[in-house]
C-alpha cells in the first residue's frame, strides 16, 4: 500500500462487523487508561510542582482528571457491542474525539509548561508525554483514526512547544519529536492492518464452522430419513409376506375342495 492510500485510510473506518470487533478491544481497556489517565496527571503536577514550582500545574491536572472521568461515564452511557442500539461508526467517532482530547491534554502541557529555562521541566514532561504515548499505543491500536488522533494531538504540540523553546538540545528533541510521531503512526497503522486480518480470520473461521455444523445436521437428518425409509421398506414387505401368505391360503381352499 503507497503512503497516499495509507494516509487517505486515517479517513475511514473499517466495514462495520470488522469495526465493531475492533472498538470492543479499546472498550477492554478504556476504563483501565482513564483511571491511569487521571493518576499520572496528579503524579505529573505533585512532580513538576516540586521541580519547577509552578502551582498552576494543578488547573492542568484538574482539567485532565475531569476529562478522563467525563469520558469515562459518557463511555458507559453509549451502548456497547454487542448491546440493543449499538452503532459502530458512532462509538468510533466518539473514541476518535476522546482520544484526541485525551491527547491535546498532555500536548497543552508541553505547550504551557515546558520552559526554555528550566530544562528539569522539559525532561519531566517528555518522559511523561512519551510513556503515556507508548501506552496509547496498546489502548487505541486497534482503530488507527482512534490512535492516529492522540498521537498529532498530543505531538505536535510537543514539537511546538520544543522549537518555541529554542536552542540546539530543544531543535534536536523536536526533531526527535517529529520522527517518533512518524514512527508510531506508521506503526500504530500496520498493528492495526494485523489486528484487522485477525479478525477477518476469526470470522472465516467461524463461518467454517456454522457451514461444518450445517452439513452435519443436514447429514444427520439425511441419516434418519434414510433408516425412516428403511423402516417403512422392511414393514412394506412384511405386509407384502402376510398379503401373498394370505392370499395363497385362500386360493388353496377352493382348490383342495375340488
Amino acid at each position: 500500500m503507497t503512503q497516499a492510500s495509507m494516509w487517505a485510510s486515517a479517513l475511514r473506518f473499517d466495514p462495520p462487523r470488522s469495526l465493531s470487533a475492533q472498538v470492543e478491544l479499546i472498550d477492554r481497556g478504556l476504563t483501565t487508561a482513564m483511571v491511569a489517565t487521571a493518576l499520572v496527571a496528579l503524579i505529573a503536577a505533585v512532580a513538576y510542582q516540586f521541580t519547577v514550582g509552578d502551582g498552576r500545574i494543578w488547573w492542568w491536572s484538574t482539567a485532565t482528571v475531569g476529562l478522563a472521568w467525563v469520558g469515562l461515564l459518557v463511555h458507559r452511557i453509549l451502548p456497547s457491542p454487542g448491546q440493543a442500539h449499538f452503532e459502530p461508526v458512532r462509538h468510533a467517532r466518539f473514541l476518535v474525539t476522546l482520544a484526541a482530547l485525551s491527547g491535546a491534554c498532555w500536548g497543552a502541557l508541553a505547550l504551557l509548561f515546558i520552559r526554555s529555562g528550566e530544562p528539569d521541566s522539559g525532561t519531566l514532561i517528555l518522559c511523561l508525554i512519551a510513556g503515556m504515548g507508548s501506552a496509547a499505543l496498546g489502548i487505541f491500536g486497534s482503530v488507527w483514526p482512534v490512535a492516529l488522533s492522540y498521537w498529532l494531538c498530543c505531538l505536535v504540540p510537543l514539537i511546538v512547544a520544543l522549537v518555541r523553546a529554542q536552542g540546539v538540545i530543544n531543535w534536536a528533541l523536536a526533531a526527535g519529536a517529529a520522527a517518533y510521531l512518524w514512527a508510531m503512526a506508521v506503526y500504530s497503522y500496520h498493528a492495526s492492518r494485523m489486528t484487522l486480518r485477525s479478525i477477518e480470520l476469526r470470522f472465516e473461521n467461524e463461518g467454517l464452522v456454522d457451514r461444518l455444523r450445517d452439513q452435519t445436521q443436514r447429514a444427520l437428518e439425511a441419516r434418519e430419513m434414510v433408516e425412516q425409509a428403511l423402516v417403512e421398506a422392511e414393514d412394506a414387505n412384511r405386509a407384502k409376506t402376510v398379503f401373498l401368505a394370505s392370499a395363497s391360503h385362500d386360493l388353496r381352499q377352493p382348490l383342495h375342495a375340488l
